[in-house]
C-alpha cells in the first residue's frame, strides 16, 4: 500500500510500504539435530526444522574397532515459502557424529549372529509383495525384534511380524539396499545385521504416460504464469507448450477477463525398472489459468498432500502440502495392529490468499486420505511413559529444572526394574546415545532436578535398551545423591 506524510505544509512526502523479504532457506534454518550412527554402522537420521531429507551420502558404514567420526551429507528439500523454493530446489548440509567401537566380546557381547545371507528379492511394481523367514538368517541368542533400515521407502516399503518380514512394492522400479538389524532386549549385547537387494520390476513394460501419472499430480500455472510443476514418479527435466517444441519456464501472463485452459508438454525420464529406462517420454498436462479478475477456488488437488503416512504405534506422519498449510488431523492416532490396515484421516488445509475461497484468511479445507498403517513390530511395549532431555551425567540434573513431556512407550512395567527394557519412540527404537533421562509417568513441567525430590533416572543406549536405571535427588545440595537400582 502507499502512505503519506504531512511533512510541512504544502509539501508531502510519498512512499511505498516496505515489504519483508522472502528469506533464504540453508542449513542453518533446516537444522539437522540428533543424528547418531550405532556400533554396526547404521544411520539413526536427524531430526530437522524445516525441509525433507530426500538421500544421504552414505546409508551404512562399516564396523570399526576404535571410535570414529563419521560425516554424511543430507540432500534436503527446500520447502515452499523460502525465496530459494523455486530456483534451487534442494540444498545439502553435513552431519557428524561418533561410531562407537565394535568389538564383540569387549564393547558388547555376541550372542546373535547372521546365519547365511539373505537373497536378492525381487518384486512386480503396483503393490506387490514377498514374504522372508528371518528366523532363518539370524541365528543364537533370544532375539527381542529387527529394526528396518530403509532409506527408499519411495521404492518399497517393508515391516515386520514375528520373525516374518513383509516387502511391497510401490509404483516406481529400481534396485535398492535395505538392512535389517536383530537384537537381544538384554543389556551389552551385540546386534547382527543382514542386507537385502531389493529389485521392483516394471511389469516388463514401458514407462508411459499412464504411469507418469500427471493427472494426480498437482501444480498450477499462475495469473502471471509461473509455473510450478506436477509431482510424478519420473524426474521433470523440461516443458514446452507443443510437443517436442522449444523448452520454457513460464508462460505469458493471462491478462483478459476469463481463465484460460494452457497445455504444458513435459519430458520426462523414464525411472529405472520399465524396459525404456532413461528415455525420455513426453507427457501432457492442461491447466487452467486464471484471468485477473478471476480467482480460482483452492481445492484438495491444489493442497497436493503428500508424504503423510502411519507408524506402527498408530501415529500420524503429518506430511507436507503443494500449496496451503496442514493445521490439524482427524483421528490424533490409531490403535496398533498386528495386520497391515487401511485408515482414513481428514486433514484441515488453511486455504492460502489468491482463491476465491480464502475469505478472510482463516477459511480451511478437509482433504481426507486413505493410509495404510503397518503392523506393529511388537517388541516396544504398551506401558506409557516421559522422559526429559538426556544428559551425560547424572549430576548435570542438578543444574536446574528440568520437564518430562517426550512421550515413549516400554516393555518395562515400572520404572525401577527398567534396565534391560526395550524405549521406543513413535513407534521405532529410540536412540538414547548412552545418555541419562529422567522418567516419569505424566507430563510434567518439573520432572527432575533441583525442588523436585526423588526422581528416576534411565541410561538408554542407542538401541533403545534402558542399561541401567537409577534414583536421583538434588534437593540435598551440591551435585546431589545419585544411587544405582
Amino acid at each position: 500500500m502507499s502512505t503519506k506524510i504531512n511533512v510541512r505544509s504544502p509539501y508531502f512526502l510519498a512512499y511505498s510500504e516496505p515489504t519483508i523479504p522472502t528469506p533464504v532457506f540453508d542449513c542453518f534454518i533446516a537444522n539437522p539435530r540428533n543424528f547418531s550412527i550405532n556400533q554396526q554402522g547404521i544411520l539413526t537420521l536427524p531430526t530437522l526444522d524445516y525441509g525433507t531429507i530426500t538421500a544421504v551420502s552414505t546409508e551404512k558404514f562399516a564396523t570399526v574397532t576404535s571410535p570414529t567420526s563419521r560425516t554424511v551429507t543430507l540432500t534436503i528439500q527446500i520447502p515452499i515459502g523460502f525465496s530459494n523454493t523455486e530456483t534451487d530446489g534442494f540444498i545439502t548440509c553435513d552431519v557428524s557424529a561418533t561410531q562407537p567401537a565394535f568389538v564383540a566380546g569387549t564393547t558388547c557381547t555376541q550372542n546373535v549372529t547372521t546365519n547365511n545371507s539373505i537373497p536378492a528379492q525381487t518384486i512386480t511394481v503396483g503393490g506387490n509383495s514377498v514374504t522372508v523367514d528371518l528366523s532363518s538368517y539370524f541365528t543364537g541368542g533370544t532375539i527381542a525384534g529387527y529394526n528396518i533400515i530403509n532409506f527408499h521407502t519411495n521404492l518399497v516399503t517393508a515391516g515386520v511380524n514375528s520373525n516374518t518380514l513383509t516387502l511391497t512394492s510401490n509404483q516406481i522400479g529400481g534396485t535398492k539396499t535395505i538392512y535389517i538389524e536383530a537384537f537381544e532386549s538384554a543389556s551389552g549385547t551385540c546386534t547382527a545385521v543382514q542386507s537385502i537387494a531389493v529389485t521392483v520390476n516394471g511389469l516388463s513394460a514401458a514407462f508411459d504416460c499412464t504411469a507418469a501419472n500427471l493427472a494426480n499430480g498437482g501444480g498450477s500455472i499462475a495469473q502471471n504464469g509461473t509455473i510450478t510443476d506436477p509431482i510424478s514418479i519420473a524426474t521433470i527435466t523440461a516443458k514446452s507448450l507443443t510437443s517436442g517444441g522449444g523448452h520454457i519456464t513460464s508462460v505469458a501472463a493471462n491478462s483478459g477477463s476469463s481463465a484460460i485452459d494452457v497445455t504444458l508438454f513435459f519430458d520426462l525420464t523414464a525411472p529405472v525398472g520399465y524396459t525404456n529406462a532413461g528415455a525420455t517420454v513426453i507427457c501432457s498436462k492442461t491447466f487452467k489459468q486464471q484471468a485477473t479478475s478471476t480467482l480460482p477456488t483452492f481445492d484438495c488437488d491444489t493442497a497436493n498432500l503428500t508424504e503423510q503416512g502411519i507408524s506402527t504405534r498408530g501415529d500420524i506422519h503429518i506430511g507436507k502440502t503443494q500449496l496451503g498449510t496442514i493445521q490439524g488431523f482427524s483421528p490424533i492416532n490409531f490403535a496398533e495392529v498386528t495386520t497391515e490396515t487401511s485408515r482414513s484421516i481428514d486433514f484441515t488445509v488453511l486455504i492460502p490468499s489468491g482463491y476465491s475461497n480464502t475469505g478472510d484468511g482463516s477459511q480451511t479445507l478437509t482433504c481426507t486420505k486413505t493410509i495404510t498403517q503397518p503392523a506393529s513390530l511388537g517388541v516396544c511395549g504398551s506401558n506409557n511413559y516421559f522422559i526429559s532431555s538426556g544428559k551425560a551425567s547424572p549430576t548435570d540434573f542438578c543444574d536446574g529444572t528440568f520437564p518430562t513431556s517426550t512421550a515413549i512407550v516400554s516393555t518395562a512395567s515400572n520404572r525401577e526394574t527398567g534396565k534391560g527394557k526395550t524405549v521406543c519412540k513413535q513407534g521405532t527404537a529410540f536412540a538414547g546415545q548412552n545418555l541419562y533421562y529422567a522418567v516419569s509417568t505424566v507430563s510434567i513441567n518439573a520432572g527432575a532436578g533441583i525442588g523436585v525430590g526423588s526422581y528416576i533416572l534411565w541410561l538408554i543406549d542407542n538401541n533403545g535398551i534402558v542399561t541401567n536405571v537409577a534414583i536421583a535427588n538434588c534437593d540435598v545440595g551440591g551435585s546431589g545423591s545419585f544411587t544405582n537400582l
